[in-house]
């Protein structure tokens, strides 16, 4: 998230090109108690993919829905995970 966020991940799903699954172990910043993410591509027709996306939190005060920092965080991740995959 423009280096602001930092985690220590620890994977527990690497297949590469298809899926990875992880937990947060770490954050410098105290926005959730649980945080996990697991990404699915899997080919969509001639030339495309799908991208499933799932996340599960646990947020604290300073995380939760609705605070100040949650938009601009969630903004950001749905921004750089579409640059990354090379969605429009």
């Amino acid at each position: 998230m423009g280096g602001a966020i930092k985690f220590k991940e620890r994977y527990f799903i690497w297949e590469e090109g298809r899926r990875q699954a992880f937990f947060v172990t770490h954050a410098n910043l105290p926005l959730f108690k649980r945080f996990a993410e697991d990404y699915v591509v899997e080919p969509d027709g001639a030339d495309r993919c799908r991208l499933t996306w799932t996340f599960a939190i646990e947020p604290t005060a300073l995380g939760r829905p609705g605070a100040p920092l949650n938009g601009f965080i969630f903004r950001r991740m749905f921004s750089e995970t579409r640059r990354h995959y090379g969605a429009s």
